[in-house]
C-alpha cells in the first residue's frame, strides 16, 4: 500500500456470508472499517443512504403498512423468521420470492412513498 494511501474495508454484507470481516488479522490491513456493526466500524454504513432518509425527522403516515422485499430465502440472519412472527400481529406485503403474499403494482406503484420498508 502506498505510504500516504488510506484503505477502507467496507461490507453490507454479516460475517455469516463474509467471515473474514470479523477476522482482526484480515481487518488489520485496513484504516478505517465500513460496516452495518455500529459498535465495530470506524465509520456505520447502514443500508440506507442519509441522502434518502432524514433520520432526524418525524416519519410521515403511510397509505399502506409494511413492505417487504427479499429474495434470499434462506438468509443466515433468520429475517424471514422475524418476518413471519412480524405478520402474525400486523399486516406485512411481501413482494419478494421469500414469503410471498402480494403481486408488485406496475412500475414501482409508489411502493416507497404507500408502505413502511422493512
Amino acid at each position: 500500500k502506498p505510504k500516504n494511501q488510506i484503505w477502507a474495508g467496507s461490507s453490507m454484507e454479516c460475517e455469516a456470508y463474509y467471515s473474514q470481516i470479523s477476522n482482526d488479522s484480515y481487518m488489520s490491513h485496513f484504516d478505517v472499517e465500513v460496516t452495518y456493526r455500529m459498535q465495530r466500524s470506524s465509520v456505520p454504513g447502514p443500508y440506507c443512504s442519509r441522502a434518502e432518509y432524514n433520520f432526524l425527522q418525524r416519519p410521515k403516515p403511510k397509505k399502506y403498512g409494511i413492505a417487504f422485499f427479499a429474495s434470499n430465502c434462506g438468509a443466515k440472519n433468520r429475517r424471514d423468521e422475524i418476518v413471519k412472527e412480524l405478520m402474525q400481529y400486523v399486516p406485512v406485503d411481501s413482494f419478494g420470492r421469500c414469503l410471498h403474499n402480494k403481486e408488485m403494482p406496475g412500475g414501482d406503484g409508489g411502493v416507497f412513498s404507500k408502505w413502511n420498508l422493512i
